[in-house]
């Protein structure tokens, strides 16, 4: 991997020492500074060598994008970068529509539909003006039962981003189950006029290896992944699902063998991993999945990827509010996001199916979303000194 500096700074420069630092100390690399010289300005570039224990190709790249002065980091040996730490601690903060996530800063909201219907216009008002800044809707859902509704497809999105649009959100997240939804998504979103970030999440129920890879191969779509539903599911299944994403740009020749020149680009690592709950077969439990929220803790001493609590899909039910009482629970543990389905009136929408197609039981009545803002509003003024949601 070479860091290459902006054009004026010299080898002594702080911020030159910065990288070194990071790369000798943080990630037990080797360094060799170079300086390229020019017909007005020198170059400096920094090039990170495998070290005793760590290879330059499992450390991401990204923890050298942020450094103050660089102006590119690419790769001149096959990408192999691993999820883990690597014997850094850094954690991976990126933005989204122009707000940063990542550990160390406040916990957003992300809210809207379970499944997309014409009522989201007006549902993405209600948590825009709740102080929502990034809208969720699944236009396709995988379900359990085959003859359940699924969804309205690609007409869908163009509702979601429109609604996005008209309401000035920073963000639109949406679930994709295959290689060809991102363009989908892609056009939904030129078509809109949006001008937010987009996060393409995989769902518990799709297990598509070629979709993992295309997302890594591509940059202008953000990735959360969640964890299978099914009972036993282990942090493993989300590392298992990552290492397929940063595998997404690797080459192999017709030998079978990797091509290392075809290989050198860095994947997407603008990853989130998301926790929704685990299947569980006591008939007297009132959670539709085991909340798992307790996996932050590992999650953050290990891997670096920002961490999402969907609280709605583990609750399954306001009754006795438990979709705000999981959140509250979720907030110990400082998550970077949390996903809150909701925003349908108490009383409905007039015309049949008024509380939405999917799972209107888990989600959070446009009347009560004031308790959901103040809840995460108070737990960022607490932790983070920021009134916002």
């Amino acid at each position: 991997m070479i860091v290459t500096m902006q054009p004026g700074i010299q080898p002594t420069d702080p911020r030159v020492l910065a990288v070194v630092n990071k790369a000798e100390k943080g990630y037990g690399l080797r360094t060799k500074v170079n300086t390229a010289r020019g017909t007005n300005l020198d170059v400096v570039e920094i090039y990170l060598l495998d070290g005793p224990k760590v290879t330059s190709a499992a450390v991401p790249d990204f923890p050298f994008r942020v450094e103050d002065g660089v102006s590119e980091v690419r790769r001149v040996t096959p990408s192999k970068v691993s999820i883990h730490f690597n014997g850094s601690t850094e954690p991976h903060r990126f933005k989204i529509g122009g707000i940063e996530i990542g550990e160390g800063h406040p916990c957003r909201l992300v809210s809207g539909p379970c499944t997309i219907d014409r009522n989201v216009f007006t549902i993405a008002k209600t948590v825009r003006e709740a102080g929502a800044t990034m809208l969720r809707g699944g236009w396709f859902k995988p379900r359990t039962d085959a003859t359940s509704f699924c969804g309205f497809g690609p007409i869908a999105i163009d509702w979601l981003f429109q609604a996005a649009a008209e309401n000035d959100f920073k963000a639109v997240f949406t679930e994709v189950f295959e290689s060809s939804d991102l363009d989908l998504v892609r056009k939904s979103r030129e078509k809109s006029g949006f001008k937010g970030g987009v996060v393409c999440w995989v769902g518990a129920r799709t297990e598509n290896l070629k979709l993992l890879k295309a997302l890594g191969h591509q940059h202008d779509l953000k990735i959360m992944l969640k964890h299978s539903h099914r009972q036993g599911t282990t942090i493993a299944d989300l590392v298992t699902r990552a290492s397929f994403v940063l595998s997404g740009n690797i080459a192999y020749g017709e030998d079978g063998q990797m091509d290392k020149e075809a290989s050198t680009k860095a994947p997407n690592q603008k990853i989130i991993f998301c926790l929704r709950g685990t299947a569980h077969d006591d008939k007297y439990l009132t959670w539709r999945f085991l909340p798992n929220h307790h996996w932050i803790t590992s999650l953050r001493r290990q891997f670096w990827p920002p961490v999402a609590v969907d609280t709605s899909h583990s609750a399954g039910t306001m009754k006795n509010n438990l979709v705000l009482q999981n959140t509250q629970a979720a907030l110990e543990y400082c998550p970077d996001l949390l996903m809150v389905e909701g925003g349908y009136p108490t009383a409905g929408f007039p015309g049949t199916n008024g509380h939405g197609f999917c799972d209107a039981e888990q989600q959070v009545p446009a009347e009560r979303y004031s308790e959901l803002v103040h809840m995460i509003k108070s737990h960022n003024k607490k932790h983070f000194g920021k009134d916002i949601c």
